[in-house]
């Protein structure tokens, strides 16, 4: 125990029991050094969540004695366990004098040996405390809603009354239900999602494509009932998706396709028909693919475009009519992008921006159909990307990066970062004309905003952003590293990649790699900048919870070079990774490895640099082992894993009477207990608080030899009374 140092612990491994994460921390020299005991604390593992509490938590610390099973300190407890006091225990086991081998204290291989345990109910992350709100008295019951001057009934009869009214062949009365039912199904809240469901299930869209088909004549009519399936179709749970597909079913794509051209110049027909293939084309599944495929084969292309070119001074049906576009050919096959191409979207889309410099949304939308038109990667793709180039996309892409808006910051980075990819003659002088006009100068500046992006809640934009800061690195090698520094990309990373999003991380694992690659000393400052926000652990997680093969050698080259170096912050490194179960994660990277050998004996060589860095880590500084190890000190029928502390003390001489010592101290600590009952235990931060004012504690009288001659009545240590579901802690 001379090895370590007074408040220095060694840890046991993990172990969990009913969701309580737990492992013994012991002090072989206390935790002060007035106060010369082992000490021994159960520590509880913290969630992720920002206030957590295990209650009620039972569990014990037993110190074996290896002469007199009999005479072994226990100590039992039962406490809470939370986000200020994360751990329990005793700071008093055992005073130090007496920890030698003749005494029973020290196994033959000069070691303690501590055991700890775990049970009881456990309850985690109790409900927050009630705020002000929660305590004022409820306000009066809102006035029930009308619809055209008619009191609402109960909600399901409403909105059962309005599909009755829309299945009538008035135009008024049909106008009115729709808008009605569009002011109940209009959000996101609860409220909101179950009246969609509920009008739905009332066969509120097959209704409202009825009414469209019957008065197609009429434009308020025909807007009005886009409105409402617009709204119940909104969504990405399976639900929403059911419903998606219940509007395809009822003709919906065919009626307002119809309505859009029977009413070309209803400005209000135009926004909302655009509003309402938006939200049914939504989604990248097969069903979703299926989906945009009908409203392609329906002539939605063209309509949009020429709601584009008709109403070209409103920004409404400019902004409304590029999303849809946007999504329709986001993932959609290359004959679509060329269908939209041949349509006129492309110069529709430039001159939308053109027309509407100051407007975010129509910028950002726009830049993002230019994004899904620039999107494939063939010879298709090349020839849209400089068609996209010659209608003038890289001056108007240039002019929305100026803009304060993320979106459209990192939409417009996307779109001419696709425009200037390649290797063909054509990418080379797209590049070389974006340099010109200062393309490369402002992508430079919006930096910051892809790292915003990575942050955001939209999946769409956060891969967006992650794909674009992977592509900066070929137009911007040089300065791009300290620039990404600078922007906090790193930390973004970071967070993007916890997302457990394949499609979002590969292209964070690229940045990663490529941002700290080198040895430099400006390369090696980056490396530890991103281990400190996380990325070993972020890469080894990516690693456990993904199949994705190109994700797992990307993130082994990316963990490889985060690792590298001899110094020792680079071993810190390691070691971290180490313990973060890189070892296994690279294991099973292997797996996905075949046929690359290089690649292969690089992270084995990964491995076993890590494996000699764990090692390195168990041994104690100038050759003095440390290593934590097991022993079987109990009966082989209850074999228990224990935590062992090497020791080699000096053994002091015999006293010349032996008789009960005691502890004075100021504090009200617990005294040196044989007795196994429960004893009240402490949080190692209340005695650390305490220890550093103690004055004049001492051990007073001669030190006795504990033995089962002449210590107190031999006292056995069973188990708790809740030992049937008692978990023992393995080290």
């Amino acid at each position: 125990m001379d090895s370590y140092e007074v408040g220095e612990a060694v840890y046991s491994e993990l172990l969990t029991v009913n969701g309580f994460s737990f492992r013994l921390a012991v002090y072989p020299q206390g935790l002060h050094a007035k106060f010369p005991c082992v000490a021994a604390f159960v520590e509880a593992e913290a969630p992720k969540d920002d206030e957590w509490c295990y209650r009620g938590v039972k569990f014990q610390v037993t110190l074996i004695n290896c002469i007199d099973y009999r005479v072994s300190i226990g100590r039992i407890d039962q406490g809470d366990f939370h986000d200020v006091h994360m751990d329990r225990g005793w700071a008093d086991l055992l005073p130090q004098e007496l920890a030698t081998e003749d005494r029973g204290w020290v196994s033959s291989s000069g070691s303690l040996v501590i055991r700890a345990a775990c049970s009881g109910p456990l309850g985690r992350r109790p409900e927050r405390p009630a705020g002000p709100a929660a305590a004022t008295a409820p306000s009066a019951s809102p006035a029930p809603p009308t619809v055209y001057g008619k009191a609402l009934g109960s909600q399901g009869a409403s909105i059962e009354s309005l599909v009755s009214d829309l299945k009538t062949l008035e135009a008024d009365l049909q106008r009115s239900a729709a808008r009605a039912l569009y002011d109940l199904c209009v959000g996101k809240d609860a409220t909101a999602l179950r009246h969609k469901q509920q009008a739905a299930e009332a066969g509120a869209i097959e209704a409202l494509v009825a009414a469209m088909k019957t008065h197609h004549a009429d434009a308020r009519v025909q807007s009005w009932a886009a409105c409402p399936v617009a709204s119940i179709c909104s969504g990405d749970d399976e639900a929403a998706a059911q419903r998606k597909r219940q509007a395809v079913e009822a003709g919906a794509l065919e009626a307002m396709v119809a309505a859009m051209t029977w009413h070309q110049d209803e400005a209000k027909v135009q926004v909302w028909a655009a509003c309402m293939v938006d939200r049914i084309c939504q989604g990248s599944d097969v069903a979703g693919l299926d989906r945009k495929q009908q409203a392609v084969e329906a002539g939605w292309l063209e309509a949009l475009v020429s709601a584009m070119k008709a109403h070209a001074d409103d920004e409404d049906v400019q902004f409304h009519s590029a999303k849809a576009l946007h999504n329709i050919c986001g993932d959609s096959a290359v004959r679509w992008k060329q269908q939209a191409a041949k349509a006129g979207a492309i110069e529709a889309l430039v001159a939308a921006m053109v027309a509407h410099r100051e407007d975010v949304k129509v910028q950002g939308w726009a830049a993002g159909a230019l994004y899904s038109l620039c999107s494939a990667e063939d010879a298709a793709g090349t020839k849209l990307k400089h068609q996209v180039f010659k209608a003038g996309g890289l001056e108007v892409l240039l002019a929305a990066l100026q803009l304060e808006d993320v979106r459209c910051r990192t939409w417009s980075a996307c779109a001419g970062l696709r425009i200037c990819c390649g290797e063909d003659s054509a990418a080379k002088k797209q590049r070389q004309h974006a340099m010109e006009v200062g393309f490369t100068t402002s992508l430079a500046s919006s930096i910051s905003a892809l790292a915003t992006a990575l942050h955001s809640d939209d999946v769409e934009l956060r891969g967006c952003g992650a794909w674009a800061l992977w592509k900066l690195w070929e137009v911007m090698e040089d300065e791009m590293p300290q620039r990404a520094v600078e922007a906090g990309v790193l930390e973004a990373l970071v967070y993007a990649l916890n997302s457990r999003d394949v499609e979002l991380q590969r292209p964070c694992v690229n940045v990663l790699y490529s941002t700290c690659v080198g040895e430099d000393a400006a390369a090696l400052e980056r490396k530890q900048r991103a281990a400190q926000a996380g990325s070993l652990e972020a890469l080894v997680d990516a690693m456990k919870h993904s199949k994705d093969a190109d994700l797992q050698r990307d993130a082994a080259c990316a963990l490889g070079n985060l690792c590298s170096g001899d110094d020792q912050l680079a071993q810190q490194r390691m070691l971290r990774a180490a313990e973060a179960s890189a070892v296994l994660a690279l294991q099973e990277a292997l797996t996905f490895c075949e046929g690359d050998e290089e690649l292969s004996e690089a992270i084995k060589e990964l491995i076993r640099r890590m494996e000699e860095v764990l090692r390195k880590a168990r041994m104690e500084e100038d050759g003095a082992s440390t290593v934590a190890f097991l022993e079987a000190a109990i009966p082989a029928e209850r074999q228990h894993v224990q935590l062992e502390v090497d020791d080699e003390p000096a053994v002091p001489e015999e006293p010349a009477a032996a008789v009960p010592f005691a502890i004075t101290t100021s504090l009200a600590l617990p005294s040196v207990e044989t007795q196994p009952h429960y004893t009240p235990s402490i949080p190692s931060s209340q005695l650390r608080e305490g220890l550093g004012g103690l004055s004049g504690l001492s051990i007073s009288g001669p030190v006795p030899v504990m033995t089962p001659n002449n210590c107190f009545e031999p006292q056995y240590v069973p188990m708790p009374a809740f030992a049937e579901d008692v978990s023992e802690l393995p080290v």
